[in-house]
């Protein structure tokens, strides 16, 4: 261990009292693991939406900083993966930003590691513990829809969520082209809202589509039923296309993440008309199941596996860069004090900037589905009575 290292900053996301047990169970034995190096360990509240806005190291420290991204060195990125019960500890951040998406040929040796076997053997048992528990990242509905013998499965995202800086694509416009083919090729599109996505602009778009369209049908069901049932999955970078991966089906996303190389890679609109104009797609190469074997048995830590939080955390300790950071702190009180003052103030930056995306995402949205409005009156009222909804 570096001679200067001699404490850990340590963030506490404000949801976890509400969250469910596993989150606790996992920030729990990370923090007792930290307490296992005999250093000091501070813990800062984080309050939403401030996790991803980039924290400056500390001289002598090394930070664990929830949900950040493009990570000064000792910071290390912590947070909840698309996988139940799988967390990311990442030098970088996580999806586009994450370590093994922006320095993939890094990891290739260790990927191929994994024996072919054994990779399929930790992909099986992820797909069985889904078709068994139907749980998810985030809480599903337990409602059963019928759902067309044959349909292509769009996962919507939060249309202000971060991750979306990393679309290749804009989702919407993916979205209206996808839509098209669909009513093109006579094909049907199941789009499924997010369940955190609170946006009028999303309601008014999916109410255009449904109206315009009656090859889309949008479903609220329980995600890997959805997934179960489609022939392939297109999404940007959501966690439903590794789910999707792990159950099995093609996925063709248009987004960067963890994952992005086990996937059909969209880049340019044109990419999807072979989606629609094929009725096989091909499954993931022996590579590609390696890497997915990958994430989730070495690069992702499940929530109760002391010793894979401890590797972690030595993992980290070793790309501790010494002599490395902000040294106004003199003592540890006042290094408490400054990172909760500088969460505080990246919180109010977060908020403007995250109602900034939000509003512009919603108001493009918006000014395009009024002329619709506009146009067909009758039929938009139906849609938005719910007349055209799929539930």
């Amino acid at each position: 261990m570096m001679n200067d290292l001699n404490r850990f900053y340590f963030d506490l996301p404000q949801w976890l009292g509400k969250s469910e047990g596993i989150h606790r169970q996992f920030i729990g034995n990370f923090i007792s693991c930290l307490h296992d190096e005999q250093l000091q360990v501070i813990l800062n509240p984080a309050n939403f939406p401030c996790y991803g806005l980039k924290r400056l190291a500390i001289k002598e420290s090394i930070t664990f900083s929830f949900h950040s991204y493009n990570n000064d060195k000792n910071v290390f990125s912590i947070k909840e993966s698309p996988i139940y019960g799988l967390y990311s500890v990442d030098k970088n951040g996580y999806s586009g930003w994450a370590d093994i998406c922006v320095n993939f040929s890094s990891y290739v040796d260790k990927i191929n590691k994994i024996d072919s076997i054994s990779a399929k053997n930790i992909i099986s048992e992820k797909r069985d513990f889904f078709r068994a528990t139907k749980l998810s990242k985030h809480q599903q509905p337990q409602n059963h829809v019928a759902l067309p013998s044959d349909y292509l499965f769009f996962p919507m995202q939060v249309n202000s969520d971060s991750v979306t800086d990393h679309e290749n694509i804009s989702a919407m416009e993916a979205l209206d082209y996808v839509a098209a083919l669909a009513k093109k090729t006579n094909r049907t599109l199941v789009i499924k809202r997010h369940p955190m996505c609170k946006s009028r602009g999303i309601d008014a778009k999916i109410a255009y589509l449904l109206a315009s369209n009656e090859n889309v049908l949008s479903v609220d069901a329980n995600i890997h039923e959805l997934i179960e049932g489609s022939s392939a999955v297109i999404a940007c970078n959501s966690g439903t296309s590794i789910e999707a991966l792990i159950l099995g089906k093609p996925v063709y996303c248009f987004g960067r993440s963890e994952w992005y190389e086990a996937t059909h890679k969209i880049e340019v609109l044109d990419d999807f008309d072979a989606i629609f104009l094929n009725d096989k797609h091909s499954a993931m190469s022996a590579f590609q199941e390696k890497l997915i074997a990958y994430l989730l048995s070495e690069y992702w830590i499940q929530f109760d596996d002391i010793e894979s939080i401890k590797a972690k955390i030595k993992d980290c300790i070793s790309l501790y860069e010494s002599n490395y950071g902000d040294d106004f702190i003199d003592n540890h009180n006042d290094g408490e004090c400054y990172v909760r003052s500088f969460l505080n103030a990246q919180r109010e930056i977060a908020i403007l900037k995250r109602k900034q995306k939000k509003y512009k995402k919603d108001y493009e949205l918006l000014s395009f589905v009024m002329r619709f409005v506009l146009f067909l009156p009758f039929k938009a009222t139906l849609t938005m009575l719910g007349r055209n909804k799929n539930h």
